[in-house]
């Protein structure tokens, strides 16, 4: 598009790579040209909750640790961990949540440390920490 502004801006509909130009002038009607290929990629969002209840009411029973919008995992590895730094639930797909448990059983009341590293398809990788309350 065209801009007569000092700091022109556009906003692009769709991801890909773009060539962009700008063309300036000066007071004395000098001008110049700058070309810049750029890449618009796809947003990409992630949130966690940091408390959940495995209580089996049907109810926030599964801790899912994030919302991936706008783009796709090609890569994802997912851990919880105890107070001792203990691997109790590992998952390795965007559908897999932790249920509460560690061998079988509802783990205690507390606070557990997760991390995620997540590749997405154009190899970026994204590693995320953080903690959820568990509360039966």
């Amino acid at each position: 598009s065209d801009s007569i502004n000092q700091n022109p801006t556009h906003t692009y509909q769709d991801t890909g790579y773009y060539n962009v130009t700008l063309l300036v002038t000066n007071i004395y009607g000098c001008t110049d040209l700058a070309t810049q290929t750029v890449r618009v990629r796809p947003d990409f969002f992630f949130a966690a909750p940091n408390t959940f209840t495995p209580n089996g009411d049907g109810v926030n029973d599964v801790f899912f640790p994030g919302a991936m919008l706008g783009a796709s995992a090609k890569n994802y590895d997912f851990f919880i961990f105890n107070r001792w730094g203990e691997i109790i639930f590992e998952g390795h797909d965007l559908k897999d949540g932790w249920d509460g448990t560690y061998k079988g059983k509802l783990v205690q009341n507390g606070v557990y440390v997760w991390t995620i590293e997540v590749t997405d398809l154009e190899n970026t990788v994204y590693n995320y920490i953080g903690h959820v309350n568990v509360l039966h």
